[in-house]
């Protein structure tokens, strides 16, 4: 029983979170501090600049587009980004899959859907 509750807790706890993010630092051996405020740009700044990082996040559920652009603009304010260049957009359907739930005694079905994913590149300005 113990076990069907933390089952049921984690599939609600998951079903909160609206996108997930991941960072490739490109240089290891570079660190800055936490940024205040990190923009999203549409076109390369004027401004000179180095790419720090690849992002990638990944919409869950029905997260939308601003939703996913914020996880990613929180992930690079962590590594000290100034701006994100956004630079490939896709999405993929999932199936959904059918388990045998011995709690309820039949099979369910779980998930499935359309899943978002925007890949972008962390820059830091270097003037």
């Amino acid at each position: 029983m113990a076990r069907v509750i933390t089952a049921v807790c984690l599939l609600f706890l998951w079903g909160c979170v609206t996108s997930q993010s991941s960072i490739v630092k490109l240089d290891d051996s570079a660190s800055y501090p936490e940024s205040d405020k990190t923009i999203v740009l549409l076109e390369p700044p004027e401004r000179d600049f180095k790419k720090i990082a690849i992002i990638e996040t990944r919409g869950v559920g029905n997260a939308g587009l601003p939703e996913m652009l914020d996880g990613m603009k929180s992930e690079a304010r962590k590594i000290g980004a100034d701006a994100i260049l956004p630079v490939q957009d896709t999405s993929e359907t999932v199936p959904p899959s059918v388990i045998y739930n011995p709690w309820l005694g039949g099979y369910q079905t779980l998930g499935g859907g359309r899943i978002s994913r925007i890949r972008g590149i962390a820059i830091k300005y270097t003037d």
